[in-house]
């Protein structure tokens, strides 16, 4: 069995068991390594919330890899033809006058992830009332105009291509997932006192036990560190010890989708769809400055119309 020691803060190598150093000698009788203890928590992932049109835009370019004002472009065109709900909304919770399970009865019967609206419908091994079905979580946002984003009509496999294919089957499966349970599993730590020295170390590890929304909405993971399954008393002779370094990297450029996230969060607090604001791209210098290589003009849908578009650089970025 390979264990990896690594310092604190440092991202762990894939398929290794990997221990944290408690360096307290501790006298041993034996050469092997022993588990001397294990703790099993359950711990969950919790779903998606509804999806508004900020992070549809966002998921659009993030997993679509679609343009955010392409994707709502496509997601007008659906709503214009009876098949998605409004897409322009800031509202990211859906009041009980909806009917949600009409909804999810409607995508029974398709082909990809009809089986799962099913199992939501019929119901499940869920905690959750309404035979599988959960009603979806509360985001605390509401424009008090529309819902989320939402389907509002079954489509065939081969009635929709391109943008719109992939539009559409994210908005319907994100909604089945937010009408799931969230995912379960068990965080496991474990204590290994190593025959090198007698020095205690421990591990901990996701074992899933449920995955729920994960099976339906394939761009979301349950990433953890795993460890293998062990029990007090069990014993084992490592075959390798290594204690590797490494250090911190510099964060990288601001992408579309984090710069949508940043400007809803800094800039917008109300009808963030339908404002456009001035964006800078940056780029790292040979000598790891920054500065600004171009400028993306925009405006507000308030402004008057015969007011000037002026735009301005922020006094302490030089212009390169």
């Amino acid at each position: 069995m390979s264990i990896m020691v690594r310092k604190p803060k440092h991202e762990p190598l894939p398929r290794s068991l990997h221990l944290t150093h408690h360096p307290v000698p501790r006298p041993h009788a034996h050469k092997h390594a022993q588990v001397v203890a294990c703790d099993a928590r359950p711990t969950t992932k919790q779903r998606p919330e509804p999806l508004n049109t900020v992070e549809f835009q966002k998921c659009a370019s993030r997993y679509l890899h679609i343009d955010s004002t392409k994707a709502l472009e496509v997601a007008e065109a659906l709503y214009m033809r009876g098949i998605l709900s409004y897409p322009r909304t800031e509202t990211n919770f859906f009041s009980d006058a909806y009917d949600l399970r009409g909804f999810v009865d409607l995508q029974c019967e398709h082909a990809e992830w009809g089986g799962y609206a099913r199992s939501l419908m019929q119901g499940g091994s869920g905690d959750g009332g309404g035979g599988g079905f959960l009603w979806p979580r509360d985001g605390g946002q509401n424009d008090q105009a529309h819902p989320p984003i939402h389907p509002t009509k079954a489509v065939a496999p081969g009635e929709l291509s391109g943008d719109e294919k992939k539009v559409y089957e994210f908005v319907v499966r994100r909604f089945l997932a937010c009408a799931s349970h969230d995912a379960r599993g068990e965080q496991t730590k474990v204590c290994v006192e190593l025959p090198v020295g007698g020095e205690a170390f421990t591990a901990t590890g996701l074992m899933i036990t449920h995955k729920y929304w994960l099976e339906v909405y394939p761009w979301d993971r349950w990433t953890a560190k795993r460890v293998p399954l062990m029990r007090v008393g069990d014993s084992f002779e490592p075959t390798r010890l290594e204690m590797t370094e490494g250090r911190t990297a510099p964060p990288d450029l601001l992408s579309e989708v984090r710069t949508h996230v940043h400007t809803y969060t800094h800039t917008c607090t109300h009808t963030c769809t339908h404002i456009h604001t001035h964006m800078y791209t940056y780029a790292h210098a040979r000598t790891d400055s920054v500065r600004a290589i171009g400028l993306g003009l925009g405006h507000s849908t308030h402004r008057p119309p015969d007011a000037p578009l002026t735009t301005s650089l922020p006094p302490s970025l030089p212009v390169g």
